[in-house]
């Protein structure tokens, strides 16, 4: 498969509410935060549960739809230093407007797990089995992602070597110099998506991954896989677009919530709560990602290889 055989992005990304998106993590003139005291980050234990997918072996995912019980939320080791309150205000559990899939602490503070802003995500698409609107659900998915967060995103062509590869933990090319691979973007076909023994009512799955070393407490890639034999929505909430919305969220470090008016929203987490007709990002979404996003200041940079 070559990359002319499945249009990327089109250059352009679309222009929502008359804001331009912020297309590069280095235009953003945040502050560097590669020093010392970011080496001291230690794992926080706190985890928001995610969807199982056993495939000769487990492989934690997040799905449409589906979540695990929240965990407990864990306190901080001590008063935080700079931001008053920081540490209590990391939410990991669904019951606020947002939640992060993982924390970890940064001089005592608590932070969510997130990327690199000042490095592009780089991506791969294997969508040969999407439907008709794949193309443009991808794009504007991206587009979506990218202005509420400000990560910029590069389309690293096509790649047939699937989900298979990465569900067994092969997220390295080259281990000894670590050097990653991109997020895998896939739509199968629905016999194939069963196959990976997901609920019924799920749609898509998606699993960022940390790195080892000096990349531990970061997101440096993952996968997001979709199922293309399902009739999705022209417009709204089960719109393919909003769909992979909601995964490029967790994708980029968002959890499932109980607030119907978020796109994060999961009925697994809010049983017998019916969600909000929706266009978009819920202001609980947005307030999420800025945390998440280009503002935060630049971490370790992550060797990528296609």
């Amino acid at each position: 498969m070559t990359p002319s055989s499945r249009p990327p992005r089109p250059d352009g990304p679309s222009v929502r509410n008359g804001t331009p998106p912020r297309r590069d993590g280095a235009s953003h003139h945040v502050p560097p935060r590669v020093d010392s005291s970011h080496r001291r980050r230690r794992l926080d234990a706190t985890l928001l549960a995610v969807v199982a997918i056993f495939l000769a072996g487990v492989v934690g995912a997040v799905a449409v739809g589906v979540a695990a019980p929240a965990p407990s939320r864990v306190a901080g080791p001590g008063p935080s230093a700079g931001r008053p309150g920081f540490s209590d205000d990391v939410p990991a559990g669904p019951d606020g407007p947002y939640s992060f899939l993982e924390v970890t602490y940064v001089d005592g503070q608590r932070e969510p797990v997130r990327w690199n802003p000042c490095q592009p995500i780089e991506y791969q698409l294997d969508v040969v089995h999407g439907p008709p609107e794949t193309a443009s659900a991808i794009s504007e998915a991206l587009d979506l992602a990218t202005e509420a967060s400000g990560l910029s995103f590069r389309f690293d062509g096509t790649t047939d070597h699937g989900f298979a590869a990465m569900c067994h933990g092969r997220y390295l090319l080259d281990p000894i110099r670590s050097v990653y691979r991109p997020v895998l973007i896939e739509v199968v076909p629905h016999a194939m998506f069963r196959t990976y023994h997901v609920p019924k009512r799920v749609l898509a799955f998606t699993h960022p991954e940390k790195g080892v070393q000096g990349h531990d407490d970061q997101w440096v890639s993952g996968y997001v896989i979709v199922d293309g034999g399902v009739r999705y929505a022209r417009t709204g909430r089960w719109s393919m677009e909003l769909v992979l919305t909601h995964e490029l969220g967790h994708l980029l470090g968002l959890g499932h919530v109980q607030a119907p008016d978020e796109l994060m929203f999961s009925s697994q987490v809010a049983k017998g709560v019916i969600p909000s007709p929706i266009d978009g990002w819920g202001p609980g979404d947005l307030q999420g990602l800025e945390r998440l996003g280009a503002d935060q200041g630049c971490l370790p940079h992550v060797r990528i290889g296609g």
